[in-house]
């Protein structure tokens, strides 16, 4: 006899309101296809490089983008991930009512040694499937 196990997804709005109960940590988990995941922590390999990362880029960039670091980007009703670096479009408020989503974002771009199979199977498809059109 075969056991199915049905797997309960979370929105935004549920994880959102989780974070506000307390039930979730402030740092360390991001919502993926309606699952609530642990990140893993940040090493020093990978904090230098996204700060050599970050450096580098801000040299660069036009006045028409700025470099969002390790912060929450939507994607959709069921993911909401914290890429390591993201480009997004200039907007006057920087964002301060709503999250930068589809068209204000120019690259994602995520840091991986230890994580690299789930960020280029899982990660890079969410990003991708909502602002690469």
């Amino acid at each position: 006899m075969s056991v199915q196990v049905k797997r309960r997804l979370f929105t935004v709005s549920e994880y959102y309101k989780m974070s506000e109960a307390g039930i979730l940590p402030e740092r360390g988990v991001e919502l993926i296809n309606g699952g609530i995941i642990n990140i893993s922590p940040i090493g020093n390999r990978h904090a230098v490089m996204v700060n050599k990362l970050n450096w580098l880029f801000n040299k660069i960039l036009g006045e028409g983008l700025f470099v969002q670091v390790q912060n929450t980007i939507m994607v959709n009703d069921l993911s909401e991930p914290e890429p390591d670096l993201t480009f997004v479009h200039f907007w006057p408020d920087y964002y301060a009512d709503r999250l930068p989503s589809g068209k204000d974002l120019a690259l994602v771009i995520e840091v991986a040694d230890t994580t690299f199979a789930y960020n280029t199977k899982i990660k890079a498809r969410l990003t991708c499937s909502s602002s690469c059109t």
